[in-house]
């Protein structure tokens, strides 16, 4: 509109995205071009042509076609769009470059601690070379969980010779103990030992599950022990360590247990081999011991049955729960008081008749009558609700007080035993204290030794004899009449 510029002064007129790109000449025609390096004396004075690039904004297509008749009007010819620069790719790569950072910055942000969107994003910290050298010699205290892991390292460095027997090393490795005992020390110098780079994680940032199946841990145990024995199969002696490790615990021969503490942990757990022994339809025992194992284990008595069992009868169960009760009754005997060792025996019996009462119908008062709560998961022990709705408080109160009948009932024709058997109990205490572990062979020597008359198989069915034919001779290991 000014008149700056004109038809003579704008040619090749294009339209560019934000801007307008025009010359001040035409293009020279192509004959004028091949005559130009001909005449190089007149090469001064050949037309300058000069190229304007004017920014114009983002303007709609609306206004661009307005414009364009304006053009048009002043005698302005336009010649379409101009097409992409190498500068507009570059624009537009760096406009999508930081769309992304963005993106990412926003998501980063989302996904912090605690937040939804963090689940499944590891924020471990890597440690590596100098950071990593820390090796068995600078953890103490824990001989048994370095002796453990030094297979592990082992393992990563000579793998054949495990293999060579079936066996497969854990993919993971679960240390469990209370806080500042050397769990993060102990998994630094795994991975000092056997020349690793170390992860640090925080158990709460993340969700595990592990399934395997018990038999093939157990093999696969087995496999382990043996190859550490250097041996070319595994024996039952291996078979018979990785059970007790699978089901119990790994043994804690290092822990210091004073003499006294001693005598009475192998009164409890002859205590439970004597009931075991003088009862019928109980499984035979296997092995005694007051080594520790596991967290919690100062001693235990292994019970190993002759076969597969698929229904349990009322008799089985009432047994079970007398020779649950039997450490806590040769205590009571010997020592004329209980210990704190004995809350899981306790816990179990409760267990047991609680279920024969609510749930397996086995309680005359109650009927046969199923009390037991929905709500109890069918995989996890003791996993049921504290308080049971829907039944009445009444009701209860009746269910309570049945099991501690059973309980109390079980609780007699054990001491009954204790009671008429006190030379056999002190003595396998006192042999159990001389070997620390006692096989069922040693036991079977000292039962009979003090046998006096017949003697009854465990796990045999011993129908109640009728009241006239009590005078008969009752086998030395059948408990005190009126016992289940």
């Amino acid at each position: 509109k000014t008149g700056q510029y004109n038809s003579k002064n704008v040619h090749e007129l294009k339209f560019g995205h934000s801007y307008v790109t025009f010359q001040n000449r035409p293009e020279p025609a192509e004959q004028e071009l091949n005559l130009w390096p001909l005449r190089s004396e007149q090469q001064s004075s050949r037309p300058q042509i000069i190229r304007s690039h004017v920014a114009i904004g983002a303007l709609p297509e609306s206004s661009i076609a307005r414009l364009e008749d304006e053009l048009q009007e002043a005698g302005i010819t336009v010649h379409g769009q101009e097409p992409t620069t190498e500068w507009s790719a570059v624009m537009t790569l760096a406009l999508m470059a930081m769309t992304l950072f963005a993106l990412i910055y926003f998501f980063r942000r989302m996904t912090g601690p605690g937040t939804a969107m963090s689940f499944g994003r590891s924020r471990g910290k890597l440690f590596e070379g100098e950071e990593t050298r820390v090796t068995f010699d600078q953890v103490a205290g824990i001989d048994e969980a370095v002796e453990e892991l030094r297979e592990i390292v082992e393992f990563l460095k000579t793998p054949a010779k495990y293999q060579a027997l079936g066996g497969r090393i854990p993919r993971g490795v679960l240390l469990v103990g209370p806080p500042g005992t050397g769990k993060t020390l102990l998994a630094k110098a795994v991975a000092g030992e056997a020349g690793v780079p170390f992860f640090s994680l925080s158990g709460s940032d993340f969700v595990e599950m592990f399934v395997g199946a018990d038999l093939e841990n157990l093999c696969n145990e087995a496999a382990l022990l043996a190859a550490r024995k250097n041996r070319d199969a595994v024996t039952m002696v291996e078979l018979e360590e990785a059970t007790e490790r699978v089901s119990i615990g790994l043994e804690k021969a290092s822990r210091i247990i004073k003499d006294e503490e001693k005598r009475r942990i192998a009164c409890h757990e002859s205590g439970h081999a004597l009931a075991a022994c003088s009862l019928p339809n109980t499984d035979p025992v296997h092995k005694i011991s007051i080594i520790p194992r596991g967290l919690g284990a100062l001693g235990y008595m292994l019970q190993r049955p002759e076969d597969d069992k698929h229904i349990i009868t009322q008799s089985e169960l009432v047994n079970d729960i007398c020779v649950l009760l039997g450490g806590i009754a040769a205590e009571e005997a010997v020592y004329q008081e209980v210990g704190t060792g004995a809350r899981n025996d306790l816990e179990r019996a409760t267990d047991t008749a609680r279920r024969m009462v609510t749930e397996y119908g086995m309680s005359p008062k109650m009927g046969r009558v199923n009390y037991g709560d929905s709500r109890r998961s069918p995989f996890l022990y003791g996993s049921s609700s504290p308080v049971d709705h829907g039944h009445a408080e009444q009701t209860m109160r009746e269910i309570d007080l049945e099991v501690k009948r059973i309980i109390d009932e079980c609780m007699e024709t054990t001491r009954e035993i204790m009671r008429t058997r006190r030379a056999v109990l002190d003595q396998i205490t006192k042999e159990l204290i001389e070997v620390e572990v006692m096989d069922a062979e040693r036991l079977q020597k000292i039962l009979d030794a003090h046998r006096t008359g017949p003697q009854l198989k465990p796990g045999t069915y011993i129908e109640k004899l009728p009241r006239d034919e009590a005078t008969e001779p009752r086998p030395e290991n059948l408990p005190a009449e009126g016992s289940a």
